[in-house]
């Protein structure tokens, strides 16, 4: 497992997790339900970030749990960062910023990380992961989900 890789995954989700703060800040009307996704997307890139420090040096991290595809990473990053630039200088409506969540959360490198943390493991490492990471998995259903509940 290439670092770097997992350097650009905890950049990823340390990205997205900037972005719900934004919308947390902007839609007050969902204020909680933003602070929640942003600190469990902080939550993910801290995760990785132990996982890099404590396995790594032991050739043991989870292959599975990031995307192995750098340049996605970087892309997906550099399309998040510069939407939030952009809705900085013109903010989004409601449902706007539900409609980009959902599309960021279905992204490579997020879409990999929450299928991991969805899928059986055999392993005791890939089960310490999925422990940690507890109840916060299934962004994009819970996105869903509480659209329903607002009627948006």
């Amino acid at each position: 497992m290439n670092s770097e890789i997992i350097d650009a995954s905890i950049a990823l989700e340390l990205a997205v997790a900037d972005l719900y703060f934004l919308f947390h800040e902007l839609h007050p009307e969902d204020s909680e339900f933003w602070w929640k996704m942003s600190l469990e997307e902080n939550g993910h890139a801290a995760l990785l970030q132990s996982g890099r420090d404590s396995f790594m040096p032991f050739n043991k991290f989870p292959e599975e749990l990031v995307t192995n595809s750098l340049s996605r990473l970087k892309s997906s990053r550099q399309y998040i960062n510069d939407k939030a630039k952009e809705i900085k200088k013109n903010p989004i409506s409601r449902k706007q910023a539900f409609e980009l969540a959902m599309a960021i959360e279905e992204t490579a490198g997020e879409h990999h990380y929450q299928e991991f943390m969805a899928k059986i493991q055999d392993n005791k490492i890939n089960n310490i992961f999925q422990k940690l990471n507890g109840a916060d998995k299934d962004h994009a259903d819970r996105i869903s989900s509480y659209l329903k509940k607002i009627d948006l």
